[in-house]
């Protein structure tokens, strides 16, 4: 997968209180005279990579056993992700809402742009029909290719922010496709097993029902 962020002991929070307010990373300054979508773009790339960096993180405190930090660290993996998303595709995101909600609201306007992302939802059905675990994780840690890495290259963005039509497959097929995937099964399934260890069966509930209707919202 993508190369990880640098990290330090310092970025550990010691109560971490997920805020789905508080503002993400600042994003690193452009170039001088660079354009609004080339801007975006570059946003959009160190959302992505944001995203994974948390993701990583989580995922080591759950090792440690650090639950309160993974906590923290999976929430911001999904806020990143939301943000890919808002800064790509324009899509709104209603402020002042859980982040749950925010996600439930991604997913329904991505859905809404089924016809515009017709990649990613080919795909998102299909791991459905996968019937072993080998098939599983061909279609969701297989799509990493020299061409996508290739959308997150800074040169590349500068000199041509946009896609062409192959670049956009590529981009719904392993970028969206990953990020949608992570912020919408992975990231539930193992916080659902971390409180399941610390026997908060009320937020394991939260997350699988999540998991099987991500755009629901609470009532």
């Amino acid at each position: 997968m993508a190369k990880r962020l640098p990290e330090g002991d310092e970025d550990i929070p010691q109560e971490p209180f997920p805020d789905p307010e508080k503002p993400g990373r600042p994003v690193p300054t452009p170039p001088e005279g660079t354009s609004e979508e080339t801007d975006k773009v570059l946003e959009a790339r160190f959302r992505w990579l944001e995203m994974l960096d948390f993701w990583h993180k989580a995922a080591e405190q759950v090792n440690a056993k650090q639950f309160a930090n993974a906590t923290f660290f999976f929430e911001e993996s999904q806020k990143a992700a939301v943000r890919y998303f808002e800064s790509f595709y324009s899509v709104t995101i209603v402020p002042e809402t859980s982040t749950a909600d925010k996600i439930g609201g991604l997913v329904t306007q991505l859905f809404d742009k089924k016809d515009a992302l017709s990649t990613l939802w080919d795909k998102v059905p299909r791991r459905r029909e996968a019937i072993t675990i080998e098939e599983l994780q061909r279609a969701d840690w297989g799509g990493f290719s020299a061409s996508a890495r290739l959308l997150l290259k800074v040169r590349r963005i500068i000199q041509t922010p946009g896609d062409t039509p192959e670049q956009a497959r590529t981009r719904q097929q392993s970028l969206d496709y990953f990020a949608l995937i992570l912020t919408t099964v992975f990231i539930p399934l193992s916080r659902a097993e971390m409180n399941r260890q610390r026997r908060n069966f009320d937020a394991v509930i939260e997350d699988y029902e999540r998991l099987l209707k991500p755009y629901k919202k609470n009532e």
